[in-house]
């Protein structure tokens, strides 16, 4: 009865944050139309004939009355915003990861983010032909900041590996916010690249977070324990996860926080110095959660060890493979096509 009881209790509390979840996406998209309309007209405005045609936006973009389109994209960033996390549309976010399968979980965080954070890029690369470039760039410093100071306060309290997860993409995305607001070439560049390898990392963390759920039926700190006698694959799939997530060298996200972070000073040393310290405090909330998870030798449900099947555990290989290829060598095929991307975005 109680086990019963528990498992309505849970799909109950799914449906919430799930129903949550739409209602938040909707009402911020809601501001984006507002805003694509506003974009629209001005389009037709200043041309006779209205499109949405990014190319084309940015043709007429010196056209644009610098107030009218930061209304318009401060409208347009709220719903773009929303989907990739950014304080203080993210309170979805961790709720969401927590309850949802790993799968998706990954899914989430490797693409739906970095969907919404695309948005964001294309906005800017209208804004950054008009007049209004100077403000903009302000209003993505600004929530670019917030998010990674807010995400970093939230993640040392954590108990839940999913959720310390899910604020490790609030912060994620708010530095990609901040490189996008410098508005220089070098920074979008490495913005693109960090979509890339934070991607892999988020995606190898969350399918290493599965297993272990299935080990130990729960996220929870206090239910794991013995994790490399259980599930060695899945426990170094984590360990090597948060020391790339974080930003350790010889992995993929250490070169692009690296030049993101050096934009950033170049546009202002008072923002490096604000984001910094809290950068650090990403680090040892991994830490401080990480080292008592893996050196305990105790936890729940134990007995026997859950086998995970190949489909499980051929990703987290794959994903480890790829995640120190892109550390130690980037290819020239792969920094061509950022390049192309970043020219045509007109920087």
């Amino acid at each position: 009865m109680s086990h019963d009881c528990r498992a309505h209790s849970d799909r109950v509390s799914k449906l919430t944050h799930y129903r949550w979840f739409c209602a938040t996406g909707s009402s911020a998209m809601l501001f984006s139309i507002i805003g694509l309309i506003v974009i629209y007209a001005m389009s037709a405005h200043a041309h006779g004939e209205g499109t949405l045609n990014w190319d084309l936006l940015m043709e007429q973009a010196s056209d644009f009355s610098p107030s009218l389109f930061t209304f318009a994209f401060v409208f347009t960033f709220i719903g773009f915003a929303a989907k990739s996390g950014i304080v203080p549309f993210h309170t979805w976010l961790p709720p969401a990861h927590a309850k949802a399968p790993s799968v998706v979980s990954a899914l989430l965080s490797a693409v739906l983010l970095n969907v919404g954070m695309y948005g964001v890029v294309r906005l800017y690369a209208i804004g950054y032909h008009t007049s209004a470039k100077a403000s903009i760039s302000t209003v993505l410093l600004v929530f670019g900041a917030v998010s990674v100071v807010i995400a970093a306060l939230c993640m040392l309290p954590r108990t839940n590996v999913k959720k310390l997860i899910a604020y490790s993409s609030i912060e994620h995305m708010g530095l990609m916010l901040i490189g996008i607001g410098v508005g220089a070439k070098v920074a979008m560049f490495w913005v693109l690249f960090h979509a890339l390898g934070h991607a892999l990392v988020k995606s190898l963390l969350f399918f290493s977070a599965g297993i272990l759920h299935c080990q130990y039926g729960t996220n929870k700190l206090g239910g794991i324990g013995n994790a490399f006698g259980r599930q060695p694959l899945a426990s170094w799939g984590m360990i090597l996860g948060s020391a790339a997530i974080i930003g350790t060298p010889l992995f993929p996200v250490f070169l692009s926080k690296l030049f993101i972070l050096e934009q950033a000073g170049d546009r202002s040393l008072w923002l490096l110095a604000v984001i910094l310290p809290f950068l650090l405090l990403v680090a040892a909330a991994f830490a401080v959660f990480l080292v008592p998870v893996f050196t305990r030798k105790e936890g729940e449900g134990m007995d026997p060890p859950y086998l995970a099947p190949w489909t499980m555990k051929a990703p987290i290989v794959l994903l480890l493979i790829a995640i120190v290829i892109l550390g130690l060598y980037l290819p020239g095929g792969l920094t061509g096509m950022i390049d192309d991307a970043v020219a045509g975005l007109g920087f």
